[in-house]
């Protein structure tokens, strides 16, 4: 093989082509079935142009998976934008579960966004909103998603209540046939969540032995629900706890239960008084503790050896 041989890109026309010019190639197709707005390559073009190569041929899924979040992250650009490009670039988006990790549900969600869910999500984390619902009414049945999204409390990782049907609805969608919470690690209910016996239903799903290491309970009903004996082994392992105790007319035991707690903050929340000598495990795990309208007397004479931050507003007084 000559030196010009070895040069020639795989793509060039060689002697033994019939085809002698570009210009011979052009007639050639001009006469062809081809229709002039015709996305597929003819034949005769292969001869003349080189493959076509993009980002996405140079460089590996993996690192096309870290750009992408980087761009992300960054605020740079929204997924479904990517996802939007190519084919590829989609199939590489899907592969980044924890993008999809999260479903919120309001009225009209649709049916087919807890089946992506499903699908893609790890860990799988739950909103349920249906007042700030962002989607329009559809024709599918009021809830239809948050129905089907019920049928998979089982595998729930983290749930944030934002608020919650009525009772009139809610006693519709299926909530007494749903399974126990066995893998939630995070409930977070916020202060506009009211009692209903299908909310209290959905709450009482929560084992009382798992994996729960995190409430922030701002909604009162759902501080006094939890603040119960019955909840002591959840509490136990706690690494956050955040309560609104506005609700809670008589003082609870509840410091002692503490043997893993690092941030503790509480609102309006009744304590009894306690002896210095009472064993209060959370004075060596606390690090953040954050008080408001609460007694303060467990604290005096004590040391916390691992607290980073602490703030005490309107300190309830003691006799």
């Amino acid at each position: 093989m000559s030196a010009i041989d070895r040069n020639r890109p795989h793509w060039a026309i060689t002697p033994d082509t019939d085809i002698h010019s570009e210009s011979d190639i052009a007639s050639d197709a001009s006469d062809s079935d081809i229709a002039p707005d015709s996305n597929i390559a003819p034949d005769w073009m292969l001869l003349v142009r080189p493959p076509h190569k993009t980002i996405s041929t140079y460089l590996p899924m993996e690192l096309m998976r870290e750009i992408f979040l980087y761009c992300i992250e960054s605020n740079q650009i929204k997924s479904g934008q990517l996802a939007s490009v190519c084919q590829y670039w989609r199939s590489v988006i899907t592969t980044i579960s924890h993008l999809w990790s999260t479903l919120r549900v309001g009225t009209w969600t649709e049916m087919e966004q807890v089946a992506t869910w499903l699908q893609r999500a790890s860990p799988k984390k739950v909103i349920i909103d249906p007042q700030r619902d962002s989607q329009s009414p559809s024709k599918a049945p009021i809830f239809a998603a948050l129905r089907i999204a019920l049928l998979s409390t089982n595998q729930w990782n983290e749930l944030t209540i934002s608020s919650f049907p009525p009772e009139n609805l809610a006693s519709q969608i299926g909530v007494q046939f749903t399974s126990p919470m066995n893998v939630l690690k995070v409930l977070h209910v916020e202060a506009g969540c009211m009692h209903s016996p299908s909310f209290a239903h959905l709450l009482n799903l929560v084992p009382t032995e798992g994996p729960l290491c995190e409430m922030r309970l701002h909604s009162p009903f759902v501080t006094t629900h939890f603040l119960q004996p019955h909840w002591f082994p959840v509490l136990r392992n706690l690494t956050v706890l955040i309560v609104n105790g506005r609700d809670m007319n008589e003082p609870f035991e509840l410091l002692p239960t503490f043997t893993q707690l690092q941030t503790f903050e509480a609102d309006r929340l009744r304590l009894p008084l306690y002896e210095p000598n009472t064993n209060l495990p959370l004075l060596s795990t606390l690090r953040k503790l954050q008080l408001r309208a609460c007694s303060v007397q467990w604290m005096a004479g004590r040391q916390f050896p691992c607290l980073e931050e602490c703030s005490i507003l309107l300190p309830r007084h003691w006799e």
